[in-house]
């Protein structure tokens, strides 16, 4: 009877082991290539900003806050260059590669808003954003948080 209860103290430490690990991994490939800016851009040429969720500039001040340090992002600017690379050619997934990076890096963006249609033109600026983590991120950690719980509670029902 004793050795069959120890059994399961190590396998529940064991996949409690595992989960941690895997936890660690996901959390590390987040922090080295999913940290974004805060902006959704369109899927083709020209890249147009869609939507500002949450950017921020180099000292972690976000748009529309006291402090902010860079000219106003709108929806409807056009994303011209990242880091000084042109996008004009290039598919959303390299310029995403490009935008996403490490957690609290910074990147340079030249953007263009366009200027009213009496004027015509465009006007270009450059920002410093720095990278972080998105909403999505903290809640795919308590997703897999949540799976692993599931897991647990089936392991302890086959047991049983």
């Amino acid at each position: 009877g004793v050795s069959s209860g120890t059994q399961t103290t190590s396998g529940k430490g064991l996949s409690r082991f595992r989960s941690a690990v895997r936890k660690i991994i996901a959390f590390n490939r987040l922090q080295a290539c999913a940290c974004r800016v805060g902006i959704s851009i369109s899927n083709k040429a020209p890249h147009t900003v869609l939507q500002i969720t949450e950017l921020m500039d180099a000292a972690g001040v976000l748009q529309g806050e006291e402090g902010y340090s860079n000219p106003l992002t709108m929806v409807g600017d056009v994303v011209v260059a990242v880091n000084g690379l042109s996008c004009n050619n290039l598919g959303i997934k390299e310029v995403k590669s490009l935008l996403f990076g490490p957690v609290n890096s910074c990147v340079w963006i030249d953007l263009e808003s366009p200027l009213p249609w009496s004027q015509g033109g465009v006007l270009p600026y450059r920002i410093r954003a720095k990278r972080h983590f998105a909403v999505t991120e903290a809640g795919l950690l308590a997703r897999m948080e949540e799976q692993d719980r599931i897991a647990e509670r089936r392991n302890r029902s086959s047991q049983s």
